[in-house]
């Protein structure tokens, strides 16, 4: 990529996919892990149903779009980038791995602990499943000589270590799609993150990380579970109901269009129906024809209404597969451009008892004000997520410093370290950093 001023060397590019638009952020890594945005770009997209590419040409249009929008505002060209992924076709795996050689030389360092991604992924049976790629490897805790629970095991005696890995992996077909509609516009893709990772690196607290959090990630097309503990990921997952199923009842029942619709639904609607005065009324286009149809808005308030309980429903499904059984322990937080629908954050906290937030990139982070909205979560997350993995300049006390490159027959592999804590500090010292879990991301070129 080549870029603005001297610091052309820094300046990373991110692009998030969605059903509905694509986002291309660019910035320049600021240390830290934070970041300097230089402009970005959104452009509508309607190649992509429920987070997957159906129509390669169609995403492909989108993507160059607003990759142009994004150079055009920042000054930078874009070769390569940083790309996001989600869909039904992500699935996880957790598992327990033996790693006898770790400590081999009396004490566990820094280096080992650095490989044990790669190690644990890189190999026959324990790597990619037929027909899918591991998009990445996470280390979320520790056995030593039988003792579980070890967040950083860096500096410690012992004969045996054993791993607990979360495995994030994608299948084979959504990601040539991907990597088509992507490549086919120019850019060429320097890993996949997973975009509900990655709204949690622009929205989550290092605080909610560790007293335990719940990310719910509203997109178009899909919502992203992601659940955090003790400063590490403890389970993940994606629901098919997005923005777009609540925009497609208003279509159907009312028989209009999706941009009517769609209308209605951002500045009239709610999901709760004793906001819309019982008289009150809203007119909608009849599809294929030339006349409107006067609705009573407090029914289309019920028809949303019934849609988010469903979707609360659903969400409370996945919780508790996780392990949160009671959410009162825990912050939910609501992000994506789908948790903008009036009334759904009363209506989670009422339905759950809850201590329920929406939200948006942290300013802190170096995101300016016009990306901090819950619609650029998961934009800013990436371009977050590769400042940290393309960081020339490591601190001691952060997550993902170094960044290793090699070859796999086909396959780049780029390995960063980390597991919630370094240099014999937990995840829970309270410094202020954004700490990564150890991640291993994986693409075929």
């Amino acid at each position: 990529m080549s870029g603005v001023g001297t610091d052309s060397s820094r300046i990373i590019a991110a692009i998030d996919i969605g059903t509905t638009k694509v986002l291309t952020v660019i910035g320049r890594r600021a240390g830290d892990g934070c970041v300097e945005v230089l402009g970005h770009g959104v452009a509508p997209c309607a190649g992509v149903r429920k987070g997957v590419v159906e129509d390669v040409h169609a995403t492909q249009t989108a993507v160059r779009s607003s990759v142009s929008k994004a150079e055009s505002e920042s000054g930078a060209h874009v070769d390569t980038a940083f790309v996001g992924i989600t869909g039904m076709g992500i699935s996880y795996e957790r598992r327990l791995d033996s790693i006898d050689w770790v400590g081999e030389h009396g004490v566990i360092t820094y280096n080992e602990v650095e490989k044990v991604p790669d190690s644990v992924t890189g190999n026959g049976s324990n790597g990619n499943h037929f027909g899918r790629k591991v998009i990445h490897a996470i280390p979320r805790t520790y056995s030593i000589d039988g003792k579980m629970g070890v967040s950083d095991p860096m500096g410690m005696h012992t004969s045996k270590v054993d791993v607990e890995m979360h495995l994030v992996q994608a299948s084979d077909l959504e990601v040539s799609r991907l990597s088509q509609a992507v490549e086919g516009a120019g850019i060429r893709i320097e890993a996949l993150v997973l975009e509900a990772l990655a709204s949690c690196e622009s929205v989550l607290t290092q605080e909610e990380k560790v007293r335990g959090s719940a990310l719910i990630d509203m997109g178009g097309g899909t919502t992203d579970v992601m659940v955090f503990k003790d400063g590490t990921m403890q389970y993940s997952s994606v629901i098919p109901v997005g923005g777009y199923q609540f925009t497609n009842d208003i279509c159907v029942v009312y028989n209009t269009s999706y941009e009517a619709a769609e209308e209605v639904k951002l500045t009239r609607a709610s999901v709760l129906p004793n906001s819309a005065k019982i008289h009150e009324e809203v007119s909608l286009p009849i599809s294929g024809g030339h006349t409107s149809l006067k609705v009573s808005l407090h029914d289309i308030c019920q028809l949303t209404r019934e849609r988010a309980q469903e979707l609360m429903r659903l969400i409370i499904l996945k919780l508790r597969e996780g392990g949160l059984h009671d959410l009162t322990d825990y912050r939910i937080i609501l992000s994506g451009g789908a948790s903008r629908l009036n009334g759904f954050h009363e209506l989670f906290s009422v339905g759950t008892s809850a201590n329920v937030r929406i939200g948006a990139p942290l300013g802190y982070l170096g995101v300016p004000r016009q990306l901090q909205t819950p619609m650029s979560s998961t934009g800013a997350g990436i371009l977050l997520w590769a400042a940290q993995q393309q960081d020339d300049d490591p601190k001691p006390h952060a997550i993902g410093q170094h960044k290793r490159r090699r070859k796999q027959g086909s396959q780049e592999v780029a390995v960063t370290n980390g597991h919630g804590s370094s240099n014999g500090h937990n995840g829970a010292n309270g410094n202020g950093s954004h700490k990564r879990g150890g991640i291993l991301s994986l693409f075929s070129r």
